[in-house]
Formats: structure tokens, C-alpha cells, sequence
């Protein structure tokens, strides 16, 4: 009956959606909503995942160097990670997208030869070494943040990433430039 009235009725644009037309938007929002939803899960674990590792080698460092307002200026980094875990494990709370912290093989075998270097190394307590390793972990950190702030974020989400990673820039920053002053 449908086609025989609409040709009686003016043109007012487009047609009336169907129920089916409708529940096939819905079911594409849906999907593309979940599609999103997994970019973002996967972006959020990617930096909570490398935020790990930072704070993680951050602490062992601050262990390492013998000098006190080193072991400060580490554990404060270590501590500022923690934080940055924190309000992206937050954000993605507020998402309903979950983050995965679980371990990946390359994090696994990245913390393996960490251990295993420092074994064979030793632990120096050399500070050059020691803000060295903190600087190759910042590079791989603004590695990360970069491809993800460069795919595109929730706004919201954006503005936290952006801000860290401001934060992060400063840090490595100031590493490497106290890894140079030292002689």
C-alpha cells in the first residue's frame, strides 16, 4: 500500500525510513560505535601499557644510583607514570572500554633482556648509564603517544593524552640534558 500512496503525496524529501531501514542505522551505528570503541581500547592499552614500563624502569633506576636528588628526580617520574595509568585507566572506565594491562610477548621479552643485561652489565650505579636507559625509555614513550595522538582521539580523551605527553617531552628533556652535564 506504501507504493501506491506515495505517488499521491508531495515530495517532502526523503521517504520515511522503514523499521528495517532503522534497525540496519542502528545496527551500523552500533557496529561502527564498537569499532571506535576498540580503537580507543587498543590506543588506551597501548599507552597505559608503555606508561608501565616507564614507571617500572624509573623505579629500578631511582634503585641504581647512589645519588639522593637523583633517586628523588626518578622516583618522581616513576610516581608522575602512575598517575598518567591512573587517569587513562579512568577515562576508559568512564567509556565502558576496559584496558588490557595484561603483558604483551615483546613486553615480556623487552623486561628479559633489561634483566638480563643488568646481570651481565651489573648494576653500575653509573649515572650516565642509568639516565641513558631512562632516556631510550622516554624515546620509545614519545614514539607511542606520537602515533597516537596523530590517529586521532576523542576530544576529551586528546586533551588528557596531549597533556601527558607534554609532561612526558619535559621529562625526557631533562634527562638527556642531565645526562650530558654529567662528565
Amino acid at each position: 500500500m506504501e507504493n501506491v500512496i506515495e505517488p499521491l503525496l508531495p515530495d517532502l524529501g526523503a521517504s520515511p525510513k522503514s523499521d528495517s531501514d532503522i534497525t540496519a542505522e542502528a545496527r551500523q551505528n552500533s557496529e561502527e560505535q564498537t569499532s571506535d570503541n576498540g580503537d580507543l581500547t587498543d590506543a588506551l592499552n597501548r599507552l597505559i601499557r608503555v606508561l608501565h614500563e616507564g614507571q617500572e624502569i624509573y623505579r629500578q633506576a631511582a634503585e641504581r644510583t647512589k645519588s639522593d636528588w637523583l633517586q628523588g628526580l626518578l622516583r618522581g617520574y616513576s610516581s608522575q607514570r602512575e598517575q598518567f595509568i591512573t587517569e587513562l585507566s579512568n577515562l576508559a572506565g568512564g567509556l565502558a572500554v576496559m584496558p588490557d594491562v595484561a603483558s604483551s610477548v615483546g613486553e615480556v621479552l623487552h623486561q628479559a633482556w633489561t634483566e638480563l643485561k643488568s646481570v651481565v652489565v651489573g648494576v653500575s650505579g653509573d649515572d650516565v648509564d642509568i639516565l641513558g636507559e631512562c632516556e631510550s625509555s622516554e624515546d620509545v614513550t614519545k614514539e607511542v603517544y606520537e602515533k597516537e595522538l596523530l590517529r586521532g582521539l576523542p576530544t576529551h580523551v586528546q586533551d588528557v593524552v596531549q597533556s601527558q605527553y607534554q609532561e612526558i617531552m619535559k621529562a625526557h628533556d631533562q634527562v638527556r640534558e642531565l645526562r650530558d652535564s654529567i662528565p
